[in-house]
């Protein structure tokens, strides 16, 4: 009888955590690359995100202005929010964390040009945050 309340609570306090966004986070495969790219709307330089690996135009998350720091800006892609982290007084993130700003895993330099079609400006990618 023990041991079958044991596993019940266990059973429980598992489900709990598959639950919790902060760890589903944390386990989120994405691989998150971070740049600029000029905006039509205002013809400024914003920060923007997008899952790198896969096609970053159209499909980025715009962030604020270029000149501002781009971390504790939340932003999400397939049911995960993110936010980047750590940024020095260069605005450049060193790490990419959950929406209550848990530690998910590093960020790294990585700078390619990202060639964007039709309207959108392409993209100069700063780094990314891999798994």
């Amino acid at each position: 009888m023990q041991l079958t309340a044991a596993f019940i609570v266990a059973a429980a306090s598992a489900a709990t955590a598959l639950a919790s966004p902060s760890l589903q986070a944390r386990a989120s495969p994405d691989n998150i690359g971070f740049g600029q790219q000029l905006q039509n709307t205002d013809q400024a330089n914003h920060w923007v995100t997008w899952i790198d690996g896969e096609s970053a135009c159209p499909n980025t998350r715009l962030l604020g202005l270029l000149v501002n720091s781009p971390c504790g800006q939340q932003f999400s892609f397939n049911g995960f929010t993110f936010q980047l982290g750590d940024c020095g007084s260069d605005n450049f993130p060193r790490s990419l964390l959950d929406a209550n700003g848990g530690f998910i895993r590093s960020c790294a330099s990585h700078t390619p040009k990202i060639t964007c079609h039709g309207s959108e400006h392409d993209i100069i990618q700063h780094g990314r945050c891999d798994a």
